[in-house]
């Protein structure tokens, strides 16, 4: 039982700094630059990823976006989520995030009612270099 626990404890112990020098802040963490992800990326590896959104064809206003009580935006590389950002008002129509690691591949726009319930959602695809620029038509 011992051994058990002396083995779980130095397995979460590994875990916990094996990501330490990858993990960041601020760039001052970091060799190179620190992604908006949080983990230590190198400079002329990171993309820039712009999301832009109408409502219904055409941009959004006060009068369009009153369904979407909040917007999130999520990336992922593969099936994993690497972050998110939420609340992004909806009549934003464009949010843009520099400093973003190659390894995502895809980002999500959801858009939430006043009980926390997804009335909308789009996805696009996130190239692996320079900027992507991903637009999604909302149907509030």
């Amino acid at each position: 039982m011992v051994r058990l626990a002396l083995a779980l404890a130095a397995a979460l112990l590994a875990g916990c700094f094996s990501h330490s020098s990858r993990e960041c802040a601020s760039d001052a963490d970091c060799d190179q630059i620190c992604a908006r992800t949080g983990e230590c990326i190198a400079a002329d590896s990171a993309i820039e990823v712009v999301v832009e959104w109408t409502v219904a064809g055409a941009a959004p206003s006060d009068v369009s976006c009153q369904p979407a009580a909040e917007l999130e935006v999520i990336f992922y590389a593969g099936q994993e989520e690497a972050t998110s950002f939420a609340p992004i008002p909806c009549t934003l129509g464009r949010t843009t995030y520099d400093k973003m690691p190659s390894s995502l591949d895809r980002v999500e726009l959801i858009a939430y009612d006043e009980g926390g319930a997804v009335i909308d959602s789009g996805s696009g695809s996130i190239e692996p270099a320079g900027t992507t620029t991903v637009t999604i038509d909302l149907a509030l």
